[in-house]
């Protein structure tokens, strides 16, 4: 679940038209943590959602790319 302080740093469409979000959102401790989610083109459904384990916090999402096998990769840095 995002929380009020999250960016989106880059996003990616994969075949079936869904949308991949990468960035970060804060966390109940009030760490930047990474978070990358997909999203249903057809109605905007969250499918799935990921948040970089801890202790790598303050760490985010900077970009995003899905392969032709519908894998997703992303990339990151500390805030």
């Amino acid at each position: 679940m995002l929380h009020k302080d999250s960016f989106a740093n880059a996003l990616a469409v994969n075949s079936a038209g869904d949308v991949i979000v990468t960035g970060y959102s804060q966390d109940a401790e009030g760490l930047q943590r990474a978070y990358t989610a997909a999203y249903a083109a057809a109605d905007g459904t969250v499918l799935w959602e990921k948040y970089l384990a801890k202790p790598n916090a303050n760490f985010f999402g900077k970009t995003v790319a899905v392969g032709t096998n519908g894998e997703v990769t992303v990339a990151g840095g500390r805030t």
